[in-house]
């Protein structure tokens, strides 16, 4: 029997995991294996503070986003504060949940 029952291991949900066995939660962690969720995997560094997400989890630091309209004008837009971080989720995901794990969710 669990406290929590957390459905979806993305990164709200093994997040949330972790956080909740941190508080003294019995927890179970579902994900259905073998999904790589499309997502463009933007982390500012705000986020990587908060949630102690490390340098090496990122496959690469953007300064600059650019917009493109469809008749191929485009503008540079710097980012504020140095960069966001980029991660591959088809890694990142599955460090999530590892590091929810090794926290006690099941």
């Amino acid at each position: 029997m669990y406290d929590v029952v957390v459905v979806g291991g993305g990164p709200s949900g093994a997040t949330a995991a972790e956080d909740l066995v941190r508080s003294g939660h019995s927890v179970a962690l579902l994900d259905r294996e073998g999904r790589i969720k499309p997502c463009g995997g933007a982390i500012p560094p705000r986020l990587m503070e908060d949630f102690h997400i490390t340098d090496d989890q990122l496959v690469a630091k953007v300064n600059t986003a650019r917009m493109i309209s469809p008749t191929g004008r485009h503008v540079d837009i710097p980012i504020e504060n140095g960069f966001v971080g980029m991660v591959d989720r088809k890694d990142f995901d599955p460090f999530l949940r590892a590091r929810a794990a090794e926290a006690g969710a099941e």
